[in-house]
């Protein structure tokens, strides 16, 4: 895959805790600081920094089938391509997403950079402070499936909108913004 991953936490570690921790992770594609599959994980008070020399970097990854909390952490993603502070896998109706990330401070900054998207089917954003630069720049994108509250954040989205190149994500548009909902 060429991926690399610091933390890696798939579905046979239900109740996972990752708190406290410094992660860096430096590569060239595909860099993640936490990739997560568990139920009923905390991840609280870690500082998340992902840097890509080449293409796409993300910070923290709760995927299809996960539910927990994401608390107080600071995330950082830099990259030359796709970076996400945060991102939620998208779920289907056999794999359920259910987070809420509160009190976070998060910094994207990439050729698309995007604070943090969603996926899941159950959302809560509540408290974070969002930072994302680049060309084209995205604070929060949504795509909640059947609930979710996004309230009490800070997002700060600086992008130069140049050129015309697709983002590879359908749900971030050629443009910046700080926040897009949809569904």
């Amino acid at each position: 895959w060429g991926s690399n991953y610091v933390v890696h936490v798939d579905f046979g570690c239900d109740n996972a805790n990752i708190t406290g921790n410094a992660i860096y992770a430096l590569g060239s594609d595909y860099v993640y600081g936490i990739n997560i599959y568990s139920q009923n994980f905390i991840i609280e008070k870690n500082n998340v920094i992902v840097e890509s020399d080449v293409s796409y970097a993300c910070g923290i990854n709760p995927d299809a089938g996960a539910s927990g909390v994401v608390n107080n952490n600071i995330v950082t993603a830099v990259g030359l391509g796709t970076v996400y502070g945060i991102y939620s896998g998208m779920w289907d109706s056999a794999s359920p997403l259910t987070v809420n990330y509160t009190n976070n401070d998060v910094y994207a900054r990439g050729f698309f950079g995007c604070g943090i998207e969603l996926g899941g089917s159950k959302e809560n954003v509540v408290g974070n402070t969002i930072t994302a630069e680049g060309n084209y720049t995205y604070g929060i994108v949504a795509s909640i499936r059947d609930n979710g509250t996004i309230s009490g954040n800070t997002i700060k989205s600086v992008g130069s909108n140049v050129g015309s190149e697709a983002t590879g994500d359908s749900l971030l548009p050629k443009n910046s913004m700080g926040l897009s909902v949809k569904g």
